[in-house]
């Protein structure tokens, strides 16, 4: 094959060697793992609009106002076993691959779903909810997938589509589940609704809904999902020459790596890095998974250490987890600022007015992943993505709370009310927060992938994964934050603007912070 020259950040330097590229698209896998946060994501809201009811129904408090204790536990049960387990599948799967774990993952939500819908005791819902989150790889595992099964430039395509879908799965999971719950209260007319089954287990059928869609999901991953760990069996990456560049000297060296079944790959860094010997390694054997190699997975505090030295690994991390914190925050205070008195610079919606507002936002970015971010997906690097948007949501979050100043008044625009008017401005700055938060999101997940070897990729996502789960833990503090300024009395900006401005600041301390990420992290470690 004829040298050609590669084109690299200012801050990698172009060397002699082979690098894997990726070179076809698959955007079947890119789908498959949609469907794979998808499910991900009905299970984990489905059961919100009946918890509260099963936890009677199930016999545990006599009244649904005495449920708030129990309905606690089953919330978090998911969401926490699945951060105790994130690193170690993300661990096992450099070792034995993508796909098996993937479809481990399918498999939990399959069984568990069942074991859930079923259940007789609390205890059960408990550990349903609880072997359903350890047994989730699926979140960390999807992105680490596409991520592998597309190019550079298909990144942020490819993850917007997942995150689309991810938005998808957080609207209809609550909205099947309330509707597909107690039957025969909300059916009674229909024979099966109210069959002696669906009356003695009334929460049965939202949960078959979602073991069906993991059962095709598991489908899907069997016969069309490629294993992408190895490079040398993945049909979507070739091996291309690279110029030679004897300009360089020896701070700039070359880094043979071997992957677990001794595939050669030859990457370029810079000395300071702290990843590279003088003397290229030599070439290592194959390596076969033994037990003690998973039994190390399992107690992964090492593991994790050795990943945030590299500096590179480090910021990414970091940037996950601001953002996690970040965006746990404002899911805090948006809602307490919506459902707030006029009086105290609130804006005196109802429940229902917010669960409308959620929802509607989360189908116009369900929209505008599908049908426009993909348009101008190619424009901006991950970093520059993250940036811009980073300083439009400092002036979002520094704008919004203004909003409740207006006060709508009674007259006609286009035969439309001043309060419909009103209301479709507050959508609008809903489903605007939803795009740039997701911009964001999109951006730090692609310098996580592009911030390791693909042997690494796995551990990676499942260590930012457990990460974030801890730092969007301390997101609560704004619900704290905006309950003592509305409650004090304070004067601007510590009123009711304090939490908005809080999240503004920190919108530009992490803006501060990117300027310092290297510009290697716009491209793929192979």
């Amino acid at each position: 094959m004829a040298p050609e020259e590669e084109v690299r950040d200012d801050d990698r330097p172009r060397t002699q060697g082979k690098i894997v590229r990726v070179t076809e698209n698959n955007w079947i896998a890119v789908a498959i793992c949609a469907g794979g946060l998808f499910i991900n994501n009905y299970a984990l809201t489905n059961v919100f609009p009946y918890m509260g009811p099963m936890v009677v129904h199930l016999g545990k408090v006599e009244h649904i106002d005495e449920a708030g204790y129990y309905v606690g536990f089953l919330g978090t049960a998911f969401m926490g076993a699945r951060a105790s387990s994130s690193f170690f599948w993300g661990v096992l799967s450099d070792r034995i691959g993508r796909k098996p774990i993937i479809l481990l993952g399918c498999t939990s939500f399959i069984v568990f779903q069942i074991m859930l819908g079923f259940a007789t005791t609390f205890e059960v819902v408990v550990a349903a909810r609880l072997l359903m989150g350890f047994f989730n790889p699926l979140v960390g595992l999807c992105k680490t997938v596409v991520c592998e099964v597309v190019n550079d430039d298909n990144q942020t395509k490819a993850l917007s589509y997942l995150t689309g879908w991810a938005a998808m799965g957080m609207v209809l999971g609550p909205t099947i589940g309330g509707w597909l719950s107690e039957p025969a209260e909300k059916f009674p007319n229909v024979a099966f609704a109210s069959s002696e089954l669906l009356k003695t287990f009334p929460y049965v059928l939202p949960n078959l809904f979602g073991s069906f869609v993991s059962t095709l999901m598991f489908l899907a991953v069997v016969f069309f999902l490629p294993e992408t760990l190895v490079a040398e069996e993945n049909s979507y990456a070739q091996v291309s020459q690279t110029s030679i560049d004897d300009s360089k000297d020896d701070d700039q060296l070359e880094l043979e790596l071997t992957n677990i079944r001794g595939t050669k790959v030859v990457a370029s860094t810079e000395i300071e890095e702290g990843l590279i010997n003088k003397q290229p390694s030599p070439e290592r054997k194959p390596q076969t998974v033994k037990g003690s190699s998973i039994i190390k997975s399992i107690c992964p505090l090492g593991r994790m250490y050795k990943i945030l030295c590299d500096p590179r690994k480090r910021m990414a991390a970091f940037m996950y987890s601001y953002y996690s914190f970040t965006s746990s925050f404002y899911a805090e205070v948006n809602p307490l600022w919506y459902i707030s008195t006029r009086e105290s610079g609130g804006l005196n919606f109802t429940m229902a007015n917010i669960g409308t507002i959620i929802s509607i936002s989360g189908v116009g970015l369900f929209l505008y992943n599908g049908f426009v971010f993909p348009l101008i997906s190619h424009v901006l690097t991950p970093i520059r993505l993250i940036q811009l948007t980073l300083i439009a949501l400092a002036v979002f979050y520094s704008m919004v709370p203004f909003l409740s100043v207006i006060e709508p008044q009674d007259f006609n625009l286009l035969n439309v009310k001043a309060h419909t008017w009103f209301y479709l401005l507050v959508q609008f700055s809903s489903m605007l927060q939803m795009i740039l938060n997701n911009h964001e999101y999109i951006g730090i997940n692609i310098i996580v992938n592009n911030s390791c070897f693909s042997n690494e990729r796995g551990a990676m996502n499942g260590l930012v994964m457990t990460l974030g789960s801890v730092f969007k833990a301390i997101g609560p503090l704004g619900a704290a934050a905006f309950a003592w300024s509305v409650g004090s009395r304070n004067s601007f900006p510590f009123d009711y603007h304090f939490g908005f401005f809080v999240l503004s600041i920190l919108c530009v301390a992490l803006l501060l912070y990117s300027k310092h990420l290297p510009l290697s992290l716009n491209e793929k470690r192979i």
